[in-house]
């Protein structure tokens, strides 16, 4: 399974668009390939009326390596039965820096 977390930005015709200035989007995705797994996230992305932008991270994962978090094998969990889960941080259209990096 892939992790990848991307930047994302509101489309015109998102509802979000005045108060949000973007987010950065964790998306697990069960797919073989990396590039085609990437394809998908930010296809979904743009489905929910995002742009994806730049690609923070990437990591292949297991869920053993999540033993401990009940927060992400959730999501990981999703991802198993659904393909693909996501999960979106966001920020205020006027804030000037984010937690991640």
């Amino acid at each position: 399974m892939h992790y990848f977390m991307i930047e994302a930005i509101p489309s015109p015709d998102n509802m979000e668009e005045q108060a949000v200035g973007g987010a950065y989007v964790n998306c697990w995705i069960n797919f073989a390939l990396a590039d085609g797994a990437e394809l998908l996230a930010r296809h979904y992305i743009e489905r929910v009326g995002w742009i994806p932008g730049d690609l923070h991270e990437h990591k292949i994962i297991k869920k053993s390596m999540y033993n401990n978090d009940d927060e992400s094998i959730e999501y990981i969990h999703e991802a198993e039965v659904d393909g693909a889960s996501f999960v979106f941080h966001t920020w205020k259209v006027d804030a000037e820096s984010t937690n991640y990096g």
